[in-house]
């Protein structure tokens, strides 16, 4: 009796743990993607689609993608929206098999400079400079295949991949800097942009399974708080210079110098060390407040020094 509940309790154990093997998103087709490198203007990313097989002459899929962007390019005298890739089964190479039971394929596209979808919360141009570090970058992604695909799991393989010379196709490399989350869903055809739906057309492709995948690149949450407090400190200056100038009378001529003197030494060490370690590629509000209150100050010092001199040769003479 005790050997056969023990037997039952090991039964129910190991059908539970094929249900959870089920219910994982595994799938037979999967696809991930990895962010290369990101500037304010364009995004380059990888696309890894994964294909396994129970026979090696099994037909690998036909996967076509569009990516919509605020940059449009000029084709038969019609503006169409960049771009549109697809690729059949002789794109596939494989990449893994027993020989017997499974054969695994793999199709891997690199996206070079794909123009941002959206800029939020401004959706414009100068929004990554003059928000930082709270602008939000968004990648839409529409892709049509002959056969169901699922997001790679476990967990949803979105990276940032780092540096902007590295394309990293196989192992993600995590980034203490920008953090980069997913959202897909399957779509009909009539929910495609229209862009879509008409080169579809053009080309008389009729996939039947459409899907919907977003990319949100924003800065961590720590590295927003540093960002903001250097920020903070370029707002507290303009109160430190009015004070200054105001009782300019009443300071001291050498503590009057080594003030602008120490703002002076400061002002390039903290712009430094920003742009050696969480700056993002292209230039930002600290960046630019930063050089200003350097001029601001360089000119406040040459001021002080031009009065003093002529108070020194009034005196003399």
């Amino acid at each position: 009796m005790k050997r056969s509940l023990q037997a039952g309790l090991l039964a129910c154990i190991m059908l539970l743990s094929m249900g959870d093997l089920a219910s994982a998103d595994y799938g037979p087709n999967s696809f991930s993607f990895s962010v290369n490198s990101i500037d304010m203007s364009h995004v380059t990313i990888t696309l890894r689609w994964v294909f396994t097989a129970s026979s090696p002459d099994t037909k690998r899929p036909s996967v076509v993608y569009f990516i919509p962007g605020e940059e449009e390019e000029i084709i038969g005298g019609h503006a169409w929206y960049f771009p549109l890739a697809w690729f059949g089964s002789s794109a596939w190479r494989l990449v893994d098999s027993d020989n017997e039971t499974f054969w695994r394929w793999e199709a891997v596209n690199v996206l070079v400079n794909l123009p941002w979808s959206r800029r939020l919360p401004l959706n414009a141009w100068y929004s990554p400079v003059i928000l930082y570090p709270w602008e939000t970058f968004l990648l839409d992604i529409y892709m049509g295949s002959s056969e169901y695909f699922a997001p790679s799991s476990p967990p949803p393989s979105v990276w940032y991949a780092g540096p902007k010379e590295l394309t990293i196709e196989n192992l993600p490399v995590e980034t203490p800097y920008f953090s980069v989350a997913s959202q897909m869903e399957s779509l009909e055809r009539h929910s495609l942009p229209k862009d879509f739906q008409n080169r579809l057309e053009q080309l008389n492709m009729t996939p039947p399974n459409f899907y919907h995948v977003r990319l949100e690149i924003s800065h961590r949450p720590e590295v927003r708080w540093l960002a903001l407090l250097g920020i903070l400190v370029m707002f507290i200056q303009p109160v430190i210079l009015w004070r200054l100038v105001k009782n300019r009378k009443f300071v001291g001529n050498s503590n009057y110098l080594q003030m602008c003197l120490g703002f002076l030494l400061f002002l390039p060490i903290l712009i430094l060390t920003f742009r050696t370690t969480i700056a993002p590629s292209w230039i930002t509000i600290l960046d630019l407040l930063d050089v200003f209150f350097v001029l601001v100050w360089a000119i406040v010092l040459v001021a002080r020094v031009n009065s003093y001199s002529r108070m020194c040769s009034v005196d003399d003479s």
